[in-house]
């Protein structure tokens, strides 16, 4: 609308900087000018390491892949200075190239490292490896249901036992 065409920020005005992919909206906001262009700043950061630097802020939702819009949801938790808190995450994989699940894993981990705690729900290998605990939900009840998998010592090995819709799944934690 003709209001938004007539804002203007460091000679760009509102129109031309939704349209912007985020890449360039870093080098239109300087962290050091002021307290809102530092947290403008900021969450434009987050959105490039979480590697979503091509999209132009006005891009819609239900135009964005099921990666990106994962993405998307997770940069709200990483751009919040939450501390102590739980967060329940529910498959951060889903959608993502092996490259982008091991970002992710690293900037959950900065959420751990404020204090929080997680509970992811997802299937990667990856996570499971970098999981703390992990909880093995099977097909039964009771006694024929879930169990609960602390991640052994470096060089050993888990096996989570085969069940009706499960392959067998062994976790190697030599390398982490």
């Amino acid at each position: 609308n003709s209001t938004a065409r007539n804002v203007y920020w460091n000679g760009y005005n509102l129109t031309d900087i939704l349209k912007s992919p985020i890449r360039s909206l870093l080098t239109i906001f300087n962290p050091e000018n002021s307290p809102i262009e530092h947290r403008i700043f900021h969450r434009l950061k987050v959105l490039a390491r979480l590697k979503l630097q091509n999209l132009p802020l006005m891009r819609a939702v239900d135009s964005l892949s099921s990666g990106e819009r994962s993405r998307l949801r997770l940069s709200g938790l990483l751009m919040n200075q939450i501390s102590h808190s739980l967060f329940v995450i529910d498959e951060p994989s889903h959608g993502l190239d092996e490259n982008l699940v091991k970002m992710i894993i690293g900037e959950l981990k900065s959420l751990i490292a404020r204090g929080n705690s997680l509970i992811v729900i997802d299937h990667h290998e990856a996570f499971l490896k970098a999981a703390d605990t992990i909880f093995y939900f099977g097909t039964g009840s009771g006694k024929k249901g879930g169990h609960i998998y602390r991640k052994p010592p470096t060089g050993r090995d888990i096996q989570i036992p085969e069940g009706k819709g499960f392959k067998t799944l062994k976790i190697s934690y030599e390398n982490i």
